[in-house]
């Protein structure tokens, strides 16, 4: 079995691999290395964009949770961190160094985290029944999911901040 540490870097390589993959299909697409797109600030209320940021990312920690039932779950957290690195590496298309820097490590880091801490708890879980009877399961999930929030006020607070700034 492999260590936490070992896993987090797996799961990063995923996502790294998943950026590559939605960057080159851009760029086949378009025929184009980079194509700028000028940033329009969308203007919604800090309150709906948490709201619906929150929601967005809590279904898809919600599915992280489901493949735990499904069973197979290093499948299903490759797909889902190989896909969220594709849809990264399409947006990052259209972005210069700087945009990318200041609208996607923000949120991105606190995301990337949450995730990667609920799929080593389930892969280690899985492998150690005796944690579900303890509370370990629970902690880190809980843990993952304040982490989450975290992650949607920053996206809905200082990244459009952010993002008003390189307009």
């Amino acid at each position: 079995m492999l260590s936490k540490k070992k896993y987090r870097y797996l799961l990063m390589v995923i996502l790294v691999l998943g950026i590559c993959v939605g960057e080159l299909y851009e760029y086949i697409k378009l025929g184009t290395v980079y194509t700028s797109v000028p940033l329009k600030p969308v203007g919604l209320p800090v309150i709906t964009s948490f709201r619906y940021i929150l929601m967005r990312n809590t279904l898809a920690y919600i599915l992280l949770m489901a493949s735990f039932i499904l069973g197979k779950p290093f499948v299903f957290f490759f797909f889902f961190f190989f896909a969220n690195g594709m849809n990264i590496g399409r947006f990052l298309h259209y972005l210069t160094l700087k945009q990318t820097i200041f609208l996607f490590l923000p949120h991105g880091i606190f995301e990337y985290y949450a995730y990667c801490i609920l799929a080593i708890t389930i892969i280690y879980t899985l492998n150690d029944l005796q944690k579900l009877r303890s509370y370990f399961i629970l902690k880190n999930m809980a843990i993952g999911y304040i982490i989450l929030c975290c992650g949607a006020l920053v996206e809905s607070t200082i990244t459009p901040a952010l993002g008003r700034m390189l307009c």
